[in-house]
């Protein structure tokens, strides 16, 4: 009787094993049929401006037009969670790290097409950072997005004269991604 039980238990492990990976396969296969679907989407979209003005009516988040990944530059936590998922809801490939160093190497290592970045990081501030990527060469082309919840004028100044477009913080999503659809590279 103890060998039937097991022999059933196994049985039934194999069965379940076997439903997974059916499951898996078709959760890949959509995955696969999304991602050519959006990219099919966005050339469309690049191609015809008024697609994505036509998509926003419908009440779907249009492709960007130049804009595919976004390298999010922020020390909190909470804010990374926040803009990763508001951003790629939207339909963005979103990179994160949590300081400037890290952002280096994703820069170079991904094909960056903006970058959301905080004023106060730990080690060099945002602006900073910022100066620093206008300075190379093959980086200073990358529209940036400062955030910040410090209002000072100097900051947003400062951030203008780098190229950078000004996000106060707590960040409207809706602003933010008003804000992406409207960029060009520099």
């Amino acid at each position: 009787m103890a060998d039937t039980a097991n022999h059933e238990m196994v049985t039934r492990a194999k069965e379940l094993q076997e439903e997974i990976l059916q499951i898996d396969d078709a959760l890949a296969s959509l995955r696969s049929s999304r991602e050519a679907a959006v990219a099919e989407l966005r050339g469309l979209a690049k191609r015809d401006a008024n697609l994505g003005e036509f998509l926003v009516t419908c009440g779907e988040e249009a492709p960007a037009c130049a804009v595919e990944n976004i390298l999010v530059v922020e020390d909190n936590r909470t804010m990374r969670l926040l803009l990763n998922h508001s951003l790629s809801k939207a339909g963005y490939v979103v990179h994160e790290v949590q300081d400037t160093g890290e952002a280096e190497k994703a820069l170079h290592k991904n094909q960056i097409d903006l970058v959301i970045l905080d004023y106060m990081l730990p080690g060099r501030s945002g602006l900073q950072f910022l100066a620093q990527l206008r300075e190379k060469h093959d980086l200073r082309h990358i529209p940036v997005i400062m955030c910040t919840a410090h209002h000072e004028p100097e900051i947003r100044e400062k951030a203008a004269e780098l190229g950078a477009q000004f996000l106060p913080k707590p960040i409207n999503v809706g602003e933010m991604l008003r804000m992406i659809r409207q960029i060009t590279p520099l």
